[in-house]
């Protein structure tokens, strides 16, 4: 039995708090738990129970269940000491190892309180016939719980929503005089290796541009003057930083993209 169980079960027995509180009620909790904690956890235990309230927690309901979720998969048997391992959660799950790796597995061990009852029943069909007698007493029994996380062996495509394209609102272009140019000829701009990015600050959210924005501005203003017929971006223009598998990925390059595109 958890700790935690143990003194919620003596508060509604109607234990004393006092006497709960004592030397000798640490002694039996100690040996009815199994437990090693102090004396002073154990009280700090008991605060924390009168704190949330002295109502015991529901337990699980027994059983196996295994639940696929794409392509990872949750497998749980709650019960009796019939399944105590991993093979026997595996034959209980009917989990197809062909098909499933087991990333983690997890085992609980406690004891639990069932009314003693004999049971005499027969099954035909479903359909239960016989009688089950409480016989008024209680039984102390183990209790195990098995679980295992899975994932597959070849993952499968997943159906994402595609990405929304970026819109943004420019003002209206405004009149310029075109600078008159020699018949037959015509005037490029061209920009390159801009390497437009952002780190961002973490605790702040406040952004820093990698880039020259002062350069950019003079781009710009390059370009409103000269009127070129043609613009060529050449390469290089978005740095993608947490797009890279080049570099050390840092949690400062996360949510960056957004703004380099805006």
């Amino acid at each position: 039995m958890g700790s935690r169980d143990w003194i919620r079960n003596m508060v509604n027995g109607g234990t004393p708090i006092d006497w709960l509180k004592s030397r000798e009620a640490y002694d039996q909790y100690k040996k009815d738990t199994g437990s090693h904690a102090s004396y002073k956890t154990y009280r700090r235990t008991i605060l924390k129970v009168l704190s949330q309230g002295s109502k015991p927690v529901a337990e699980e309901e027994p059983g196996s269940t295994f639940e696929e979720n794409g392509n990872y998969a949750h497998a749980k048997y709650v019960g009796d000491d019939r399944i105590k391992t991993l093979d026997d959660l595996v034959r209980v799950c009917n989990i197809d190892l062909d098909v499933w790796k087991i990333d983690n597995v997890k085992y609980n061990k406690w004891e639990g309180y069932r009314s003693g009852k004999t049971v005499n029943m027969t099954y035909n069909d479903g359909v239960g016939s016989g009688e089950i007698k409480d016989d008024g007493g209680l039984t102390i029994e183990p209790l195990f719980k098995v679980e295992a996380w899975c994932s597959k062996k070849v993952m499968e495509p997943l159906n994402l929503k595609p990405v929304s394209p970026v819109k943004i609102a420019f003002p209206s272009k405004p009149s310029v005089k075109r600078i008159a140019r020699a018949e037959g000829l015509k005037r490029a701009m061209i920009l390159s290796d801009a390497q437009m990015a952002y780190s961002r600050d973490i605790k702040t959210g406040k952004y820093t541009p990698f880039h020259d924005r002062q350069v950019f501005d003079l781009a710009e203003q390059i370009a409103e003057k000269a009127q070129p017929e043609i613009i060529i971006w050449n390469g290089d223009f978005f740095d993608l930083p947490d797009w890279s598998d080049k570099f050390l990925s840092e949690p400062d390059f996360y949510y960056t993209l957004q703004p380099a595109l805006v």
